[in-house]
This record gives structure tokens, C-alpha cells and sequence, in this order.
């Protein structure tokens, strides 16, 4: 039986290394220290030839920028605004920059770790993560559209985000920051502070949506800080009721009077109308009442984390939480919230007994009794 042809050529090189060839005379896009190396590289690409996956990029050329562009704008056109404007800078400022003009078929996962030493080196740890978290999808995509025949983002060590301390304010604080909001921006202290609602989804709250006979606030839209005034939520869950105490409806009440506007228009606006910008409310109205309220490193965002032991101290169970909060799941709350919840093993092993006991007939009650 004649033996088997083998895929492609091996030679030795004068360095002592061997170099692999493809039938169509291609080089392998590293040299190996032993021949039976060179042949396991040869073996997986006929295995990716057969399956009609060999590496297109390394015959077209095709590079990081061109890739990424072309990713971004074909594959990225269901991601909310916000979304897509940050990937965009990534790929702006750090993806082109550190990787444009390399091969995708070339990259290894050695390149992308030394791709995220160079961010770290520049940006935050969560920023480095945000940045990662781009070019890994754009490889991982182009190896599901079989540009590649595996995607080099894989293994690569990200740096350790520090856990951040998360402010929660008590009642009477709620009321001193608010109290340094000016108007008519005051009542968004009270809306996320007790209803948990995150920046763009108050300032994306429309007129109509805040329903002050049945003190419930409808949050149906988000008002992204690019491109387009409305946008969905971040996920289907987002798109919620929330329930108003008495207090904060009047105050939305006296909101809604003191301002015109038809039912789609926006509850808040900017000082010159429109849509809030973050940037700007966050410098003229946020900051000063952070420095009057003494609360200097408060973030918009504590306030959505303070509703939460609001409602938990006032009875509110996981799921009215999960629900309230828009999470997808009860696992997202319970992750990040469940330490919050109080330990009720005698409240409710006291309530099982108390009716226990309660049910026993008259003389099996005595019984037990004595």
C-alpha cells in the first residue's frame, strides 16, 4: 500500500528550525524547532482546508483596521447608540493605533497580550477590559464568518478591576442632596434615589409616562447620550413599571405643573431644552450640589444603588427588587444586592411555630403545652 502523501513541504532551515509550506507554496506563519512540530501544523491545516475554513486573510491581505471597520459598521448596527460610540473609540484610539496594520490571520494570542499590556499601560483597568472586550468580539466574529480558522483572542490575562465603594444614602440624606439640586432638576434626586432608576433612563422619562393618579412611573425609554433622543433599555426587562411612593408622586405632580409640554416630550430637560447631556448636567448642576450636600465622591449612579436598601429595610422581597431595578434575571440582584437582604432564620422559623402550635387542636395544644 503506497504511503500516504503528506500535506504540503517541510525543509530545514540553516538556523537548525524547520519551515512548513502549504501546497500552494504559503509559509507557515512561524518556523518550528522540530519536524514533527512542522507536521502537526501541516495536519490541522488540512484539516481546516477540508473543512473549507483555511485561513482566507493570510491569501486577501486582510488587516486589523480594515477588519474592524468593516465589523463595525456591518455587524454592530443592533447595539444601542451608546454601544456603538464606544466601540468606536476603542477602535479609534486604541485598536488601530497598537494593531491596524497587522494581519487578523497573523495575530496570536501572544500579540493580544501584549496588545492589552500596552492599553493597561495607557487607561484604566476598566477601560482596558471595555477595549479588550472589542477586539476580541471583531476575532471572534471574523473566525464565525471563517476569515479565520480560530480566533487568537483566547487566554489572555486582563488586569484585576479594584472593587469600587458604592455610596448608598440614608432618608434624610436623599433629602439634603436634594435640597442642593436647583430647579427643576431636583425631583431626579427623588426618582432615582427611590424608584432606581439609572441616568439615561430619567432623563429619557417622557411626561406621559409618569402616571401620578396611580403612582406609578413607566420607564419605556432611554434618552443615549449620542446619535438618536430615544433609545430602548438595556435589555427587555428594562422596560418596566416602577412603583411611586406618595411623596415623590406629589413632588413629580408639582413637577409636571410648574412645566409645559405634551405627553412625548421629555420630563427633564437641559437648561436650553433638549436632551440632557451627562458632561454638562454633571459640571453645572450635579458637581456644586455634591460640594453643598458635603457628599464630594456621591456618583449619579449611588443613587440607583441607594433605592435598593430603601426597599429592602421597607419590606421589598428579591424579586420585587430584580424587577424593579430592570434586571433580566433574580440572579443579577442576588449577586450584586443579596448581601443586602437580613438574615430572617428566628423571624420566620418563630412565625413557622408560632403557627404550628396555633393549628393543633385543643387538648394536642394542652399536651404539647405541658
Amino acid at each position: 500500500m503506497p504511503a500516504r502523501r503528506q500535506f504540503g513541504r517541510i525543509r530545514k532551515l540553516p538556523s537548525g528550525r524547520y519551515q512548513a509550506r502549504l501546497p500552494g507554496g504559503e509559509p507557515a506563519p512561524q518556523t518550528f524547532p522540530t519536524k514533527a512540530d512542522a507536521s502537526r501544523w501541516l495536519a490541522t491545516a488540512e484539516t481546516d482546508a477540508i473543512r473549507g475554513a483555511l485561513n482566507a486573510p493570510v491569501r486577501s491581505g486582510l488587516t486589523v483596521a480594515a477588519w474592524v471597520d468593516e465589523w463595525h459598521r456591518d455587524r454592530s448596527v443592533h447595539k444601542r447608540p451608546g454601544t456603538r460610540a464606544r466601540e468606536a473609540s476603542a477602535i479609534r484610539c486604541h485598536i488601530k493605533p497598537l494593531l491596524g496594520g497587522r494581519l487578523i490571520a497573523d495575530l496570536r494570542p501572544l500579540d493580544l497580550q501584549q496588545f492589552v499590556a500596552a492599553v493597561a499601560a495607557d487607561v484604566g483597568p476598566g477601560t482596558t477590559h471595555a477595549v479588550y472586550a472589542v477586539v476580541r468580539a471583531a476575532l471572534n466574529d471574523a473566525a464565525e464568518l471563517e476569515l479565520l480558522s480560530r480566533s487568537p483572542a483566547r487566554g489572555v490575562k486582563l488586569p484585576p478591576i479594584p472593587s469600587t465603594d458604592v455610596l448608598t444614602l440614608r432618608v434624610n440624606e436623599i433629602h439634603a442632596l436634594a435640597s442642593a439640586v436647583e430647579e427643576p432638576w431636583r425631583p431626579m434626586v427623588y426618582v432615582a434615589a427611590t424608584c432606581g432608576l439609572r441616568f439615561s433612563e430619567v432623563v429619557g422619562l417622557r411626561r406621559g409616562r409618569v402616571d401620578v393618579e396611580e403612582r406609578v412611573l413607566h420607564v419605556i425609554t432611554t434618552a443615549p447620550q449620542r446619535d438618536t433622543d430615544r433609545a430602548e433599555p438595556k435589555s427587555r426587562a428594562g422596560r418596566r413599571g416602577v412603583p411611586l411612593s406618595s411623596f415623590v408622586a406629589e413632588i413629580l405632580d408639582r413637577h409636571l405643573r410648574s412645566t409645559s409640554g405634551a405627553d412625548d416630550d421629555l420630563l427633564f430637560r437641559a437648561r436650553r431644552g433638549g436632551r440632557i447631556y451627562a458632561p454638562n448636567w454633571h459640571r453645572w448642576v450635579w458637581a456644586p450640589a455634591r460640594k453643598t450636600a458635603d457628599f464630594p465622591m456621591l456618583r449619579f449612579h449611588d443613587l440607583r444603588h441607594s433605592a435598593v436598601p430603601l426597599w429592602i429595610s421597607m419590606g421589598a422581597n428579591l424579586l420585587q427588587v430584580s424587577r424593579w431595578l430592570g434586571h433580566s434575571s433574580v440572579q443579577i440582584t442576588a449577586d450584586v444586592y443579596g448581601h443586602l437582604f437580613p438574615e430572617t432564620n428566628e423571624l420566620v422559623i418563630g412565625r413557622l411555630d408560632r403557627a404550628l402550635r396555633g393549628a393543633l387542636p385543643k387538648a394536642s395544644h394542652n399536651r404539647a403545652s405541658s
